[in-house]
């Protein structure tokens, strides 16, 4: 694998995942991060076992493949270099050559096999629209919550989708707000339960 990227592109999309990656843990795969190079773009993947980021990013690819990184690491690398493009080539061993300006560093990874693999899910249950909408409509329930732990069905957030609107309902058993919305949607109605932790990082994007 073998990619040029530029850094603030790059330290913007390994940013965003900080919070999800698990420093500390059994299982030592969960403190990295995944970088699979597609046609002209890159991918940047986290997983805790519980929520899952990934997030795509133009770059100039050389040659495709993947490589795993310490998140942290490559988070404290990159903001400390300068704002040009970054270099990353994957050596043998799982070892990546991370280049930028007059700086070189060279990286340990882990086998890409060891990572946690998405689940699958079908392009008809996805729904597109504003982000700023979505902040809006979290904003206006996430208060509803149930602080209770014993009862999951109550921890996060109910998202009911039909064809011609998407509602947003939340409850703690006391209080029921409702938020309509209209995206455009694929299939002609579906449910979700999103969980608490979930909101908050949407809230952060």
């Amino acid at each position: 694998m073998e990619v040029r990227i530029d850094k603030d592109t790059f330290l913007n999309g390994v940013q965003k995942v900080q919070g999800i990656v698990e420093a500390k843990g059994a299982m030592p795969i969960l403190s990295h991060l995944l970088l699979t190079t597609e046609k002209e773009r890159i991918s940047i993947q986290a997983t805790d076992l519980e929520i899952g980021a990934k997030g795509y990013y133009s770059a100039n690819v050389v040659a495709k493949g993947q490589v795993t990184l310490n998140a942290k690491k490559l988070f404290d690398i990159l903001r400390e270099l300068p704002s040009e493009e970054v270099h990353l080539t994957r050596e043998d061993n799982h070892w990546v050559t991370l280049k930028c300006g007059k700086s070189k560093f060279r990286l340990p990874g882990m086998s890409s096999q060891d990572f946690p693999p998405f689940p699958e899910f079908s392009q008809d249950s996805l729904l597109e629209f504003s982000s700023k909408l979505l902040k809006e409509m979290i904003r206006k329930t996430f208060f509803a919550q149930s602080p209770d732990e014993t009862r999951q069905v109550l921890n996060g957030l109910l998202l009911p989708m039909c064809e011609c609107r998407r509602r947003r309902l939340e409850t703690s058993t006391r209080s029921l707000p409702r938020i309509p919305s209209a995206p455009s949607v694929s299939e002609s109605y579906a449910v979700s339960l999103v969980q608490r932790l979930s909101m908050r990082r949407w809230r952060r994007c």
